[in-house]
Order: C-alpha cells, then structure tokens, then sequence
C-alpha cells in the first residue's frame, strides 16, 4: 500500500501545507490477457470530489472478458492547503489510496 506522509496527530499545525501545483492527470491502461484467462470480479467506478481534488477510476472489461483497461483520472486543485484543513485533506487522500488499490479478480476462462 502506498504511503502519504500527513502528520495529522500530535500538535495543530501552524502553517499551509504545500500540495504541489494544480494538475490533472489521465491514465488509461489496457491489459490483454491470455486465453487461459477472463475478467472475474470488477471493482466498482468510484469518483471522489473534495476543495483539494478529484479523483475517478472505473475499469472496463471487454465482451469477452479477455480485455480490461483501468481509466483513471485525479486533479488536484490546491496548491496551499491551510493548516486546519490538513486533516480533511489526509482523509481525502486515504480514500483515494483505498479506491486505487481494489483488486481486480481473474478467473479461469473455462470457469463460471
């Protein structure tokens, strides 16, 4: 599991936490699997919005189970997050670490 290093215990922080510069990020991922192999168990799409960003992930299976593509998007939309909304802000983030790590389950193809 990735790891974000957001101290949000002990003392209240005193200054703005720097997130980075706004951006958008795309990723589309496209698996061809072998014969012996089919999409089982997809996760569910989830689409995530907050002050600080918004994230989407949705995989796609085709008809025949043998192709699966993973689209997913996150923009992030602050660069300074004020110090009392650190906490909000690891929250968000732990969500969308959780939502990225769903597996996707594969079967046997000659299975059910």
């Amino acid at each position: 599991m990735r790891r974000i290093d957001l101290v949000v215990d002990g003392a209240p922080r005193e200054g703005p936490f720097f997130l980075g510069h706004q951006r958008t990020a795309r990723e589309r991922l496209t698996i061809a699997l072998p014969p012996s192999l089919r999409a089982g168990r997809v996760p569910a799409p989830i689409e995530l919005d907050s002050p600080f960003g918004h994230y989407r992930c949705e995989w796609l299976v085709s008809d025949d189970g043998h192709t699966v593509e993973l689209v997913r998007e996150s923009t992030r939309l602050l660069r300074l997050v004020p110090a009392d909304q650190v906490p909000a802000l690891h929250d968000f983030v732990q969500r969308v670490l959780t939502a990225d790590e769903e597996p996707l389950a594969l079967v046997d193809a000659e299975g059910p």
